[in-house]
């Protein structure tokens, strides 16, 4: 009996201390994950009116490419971009310093090639814009600590009226990059929208 009964306590024992170090480890990789310091740089973008001749229209393109990094903490995932809808919308066009009175009609997209591509061949304008965002898009990129991901995605936008003048004097774009560790991160950007010559 009294063996019963040791064995009994050595096993409350045994899974009291597997508990402990499960909860120990989980607590760990918790304080791991908020701790992580995630960086997003972001190189110079192209802004740029563009003529598209199929429907004899010009448009306004803005294509941003960003640097995000793991500083610290464990492997994470980029794991989509969206549209951000808090503090007014994804997109608010200004006239001055008040709301333009045009609703400006636009495309969201990920973008594949450099700047620096882009750049050296402005051919690939006409194709930069087929991957679009909806409310978001996954991208499930892998972000080992002290590595870097870039990210490039942009937004084409009816901007000018009939005349060729600007419907709106700049455009307030909101952007949102979620991570697989819960957090997301805002990137609002103004985009002064350049008048036509």
């Amino acid at each position: 009996m009294k063996s019963i009964i040791s064995n009994f306590a050595l096993f409350v024992i045994v899974a009291a201390f597997v508990v402990a170090v499960w909860g120990f480890l989980t607590a760990r990789n918790a304080m791991q994950l908020a701790l992580s310091e995630i960086t997003i740089e972001e190189r110079s973008p192209l802004m740029t009116p563009v003529y598209d001749q199929a429907t004899e229209k010009w448009s306004f393109l803005v294509v941003y490419e960003v640097n995000v990094t793991n500083m610290s903490g464990p492997s994470v995932k980029i794991s989509s971009l969206g549209k951000a809808s808090t503090g007014g919308g994804f997109l608010i066009p200004l006239k001055g310093k008040d709301f333009a009175d045009s609703k400006l009609d636009y495309s969201a997209f990920l973008v594949e090639p450099s700047l620096v591509d882009i750049r050296a061949n402005p051919r690939l304008l006409k194709t930069i814009t087929e991957k679009t965002i909806q409310e978001t898009a996954p991208l499930d990129i892998e972000l080992p600590p002290g590595e870097s991901r870039t990210i490039r995605f942009g937004v084409s936008m009816s901007a000018y009226d009939q005349e060729r003048n600007p419907l709106a004097d700049m455009v307030l774009l909101s952007f949102r990059l979620y991570f697989s560790n819960g957090k997301s991160s805002i990137f609002r950007r103004g985009v002064p929208i350049q008048p036509l010559k």
